[in-house]
């Protein structure tokens, strides 16, 4: 893959040209309030910014070109009253063909309440059917201009359509989570939370898992981890499968109670979820880079 051609792909001033259904598209010197504005390449859920006044759209232009070199930044409408929040995953092949891993319900509170399992390996074959109609477009453009490789697709649904607001050109928690989910499915722990916490220290993470992976009620692995402050406290990412959804919760707090005080749940993870909480002006409007 040409890397000329993977940072074209990649960018979202790329989206309406590709055929699915998307957000009214505006640009900086056209646009209506309220309005998202975001940077064309992604940085890892930042640079995403909703404006409700003329004052945080100037604010958020500024900010944009000066911290990410963004001059002609992505303006879009915003996508409200959401009630999904999709993240479909699958490689696309050289000849056209493309091998669907499976579709991950992102956890949002104004769709989903606390209790909903990111996968439940049960309802794949229902959510395909819903975000087909979104992602063979996509799926098109990209082999039409010379993209193969894993594709993460996300998609919000409301009462008046199905809308496209990203395309990764990447892996990510997503794909690896469901390339783990049918294989737990087999195991007969068909749902999975997927939750993150500041362990107080990497050996009693191991710990509690061990400990947990004993039960009956399901399976843990880290997905992924990181150290995020001057102090180096690690994040970790832990994928909880388990025989269904109530289980799987109960898993998810046994484990915080064993090795985390401090509480740091995907739905309130700002670098994983700003740009879903500023679609649907959930709170208060801000144009400040909420990493």
């Amino acid at each position: 893959m040409h890397p000329d051609i993977h940072y074209k792909l990649s960018s979202k001033a790329r989206i309406p040209e590709m055929g699915a259904p998307c957000p009214w598209y505006m640009s900086r010197d056209n646009y209506t309030l309220p309005c998202m504005i975001k940077s064309t390449q992604g940085v890892g859920g930042r640079g995403v910014f909703l404006a409700q006044t003329k004052d945080e759209a100037k604010a958020a232009f500024r900010e944009l070109k000066s911290n990410f070199q963004c001059r002609e930044p992505v303006v879009t409408e915003v996508i409200q009253v959401i009630t999904e929040f999709l993240n479909v995953q699958l490689y696309l092949f050289k000849d056209g063909d493309f091998h669907w891993l499976g579709v991950r319900r992102k956890m949002y509170s104004q769709c989903l309440d606390l209790t909903t399992p990111d996968v439940n390996w049960d309802e794949q074959p229902e959510l395909r059917k819903q975000a087909l109609g979104v992602v063979l477009p996509v799926i098109k453009y990209l082999h039409k201009n010379n993209y193969f490789g894993f594709i993460g697709i996300e998609i919000l649904i409301n009462n008046k359509g199905k809308f496209l607001i990203d395309v990764n050109l990447k892996t990510s928690d997503s794909t690896y989570l469901l390339l783990l989910a049918p294989q737990f499915a087999a195991l007969d722990f068909p749902v999975c939370r997927v939750i993150d916490i500041l362990p107080l220290s990497v050996e009693q993470l191991v710990e509690a898992i061990d400990e947990l992976n004993f039960e009956e009620l399901g399976r843990m692995i880290v997905l992924s981890g990181d150290e995020c402050s001057r102090e180096k406290p690690v994040k970790a990412c832990v994928a909880v499968f388990a025989k269904n959804a109530d289980k799987a919760f109960l898993l998810h707090r046994k484990l915080l109670m064993s090795c985390s005080p401090t509480i740091c749940d995907a739905l309130y993870d700002k670098n994983r979820n700003q740009n879903i909480r500023n679609e649907a002006i959930r709170d208060k409007p801000t144009t400040v880079d909420m990493k």
